[in-house]
């Protein structure tokens, strides 16, 4: 029997950026949540994040962007930055009325 050894390798696909958006749910997570800047690394939940924000979160994103953000997308990325990520990564628009 014959092994056969196969290498792959790593390629790096840099993660989609949008620093306009990116700033947008910065602002929006920091007015809903009544955070400052230097509270980034708080968790959702830590900051006081409850159910009405993370509707209220949601549906300025939605609003302002047109991105399709659902509620529990806080609880699963719950770091402004981690969310953020999600967000641009996935970068789903909302469809239009």
């Amino acid at each position: 029997m014959r092994t056969v050894s196969v290498k792959t390798a790593r390629v790096h696909i840099p993660e989609p950026s949008d620093p306009e958006a990116e700033l947008r749910i910065a602002e929006i997570w920091r007015s809903v949540l009544g955070v400052a800047d230097d509270e980034n690394g708080a968790s959702f939940v830590d900051v006081g994040g409850r159910a009405l924000a993370a509707l209220r979160i949601v549906v300025r994103i939605r609003a302002d962007l047109g991105f399709l953000v659902y509620a529990t997308d806080l609880y699963e990325h719950p770091r402004l930055d981690s969310f953020i990520r999600h967000v641009i990564t996935r970068r789903r628009v909302f469809p239009a009325e």
